[in-house]
């Protein structure tokens, strides 16, 4: 009667895992789909969770076809739980290891982002849009957890980076080089050609709060758009360059509530 017993309970278990295992994706989308941004849709579904298809993607203006995700069971070790995606249309892409860890923290791992600027502010629901471009680059390791950024290193381009409001004015390309020594985090933020000359550092503690202080001038030949911008922001000094210095946290500045300490 034991062994009976026994041999149920593991058939049980078994079948409890092959449920698991082989849960269909489109099926799980329907249960958890209105707990995803408007802006993120997935269409034709096929395989599982754990390692599926899309035959379309939206994440905001963009999309992707023949999407793919895999579920990496070896990082269950390191109390990682990551999905390699693979989304590309030729124009962005989205290609890495994305997911969570047993702490709660949304992670990245040698993720490749190609983004247009307005659809990353339409996922993260930053409103309103007011700045273009294109972003890319790749980022090595990330861990986020409510706007708080525990590590970060990553190497970010931004190409043709414009103010879309109430015109569009140019700014030009830059390089920023992310990473987080000491649990701060430190953006270094240059110019990389354009009309707008710009060398900085932002930089954002574990609270998520962030401090900027750049300096920034117009380079020969920029229009006057981005002239009377700066002058807006403050004038040159001596030297012709104008300083923005701002503090703020990221919370507010994503549209949300700052954590209380209770």
């Amino acid at each position: 009667m034991k062994k009976t017993l026994k041999l149920l309970a593991l058939a049980l278990v078994a079948y409890a895992v092959f449920l698991v295992l082989t849960l269909p994706a489109n099926r799980v989308y329907q249960q958890f789909a209105e707990l995803l941004p408007s802006s993120i849709k997935f269409y034709g579904l096929s395989g599982t969770v754990w390692s599926g298809k899309a035959e379309l993607v939206t994440l905001a203006s963009q999309q992707y076809r023949n999407a793919s995700w895999q579920f990496q069971w070896a990082d269950i070790i390191k109390g990682q739980a990551l999905f390699d995606l693979d989304f590309d249309n030729g124009q962005s892409q989205i290609k890495g290891k994305l997911g969570a860890d047993i702490g709660g923290n949304l992670i990245a791992k040698q993720l490749i982002v190609q983004q247009e600027l307005t659809d990353i502010q339409a996922l993260a629901q930053v409103s309103p849009i007011t700045v273009g471009g294109k972003m890319g680059g790749q980022i090595n390791d990330l861990a986020i957890k409510k706007n708080k950024i525990s590590r970060a290193d990553a190497n970010i381009t931004i190409i043709d980076a414009a103010f879309l409001l109430p015109r569009r004015t140019a700014w030009g390309n830059f390089k920023i080089d992310i990473e987080s020594p000491d649990g701060t985090t430190q953006a270094k933020i240059k110019d990389q050609g354009g009309p707008l000359l710009a060398d900085g550092l932002i930089t954002i503690n574990q609270a998520g709060e962030y401090d900027v202080n750049l300096a920034i001038e117009a380079a020969s030949g920029a229009s006057n758009n981005l002239i009377r911008g700066l002058e807006f922001l403050g004038g040159p000094g001596n030297d012709g360059k104008t300083r923005v210095t701002y503090k703020g946290s990221l919370p507010q500045l994503l549209g949300q509530e700052a954590p209380t300490n209770n």
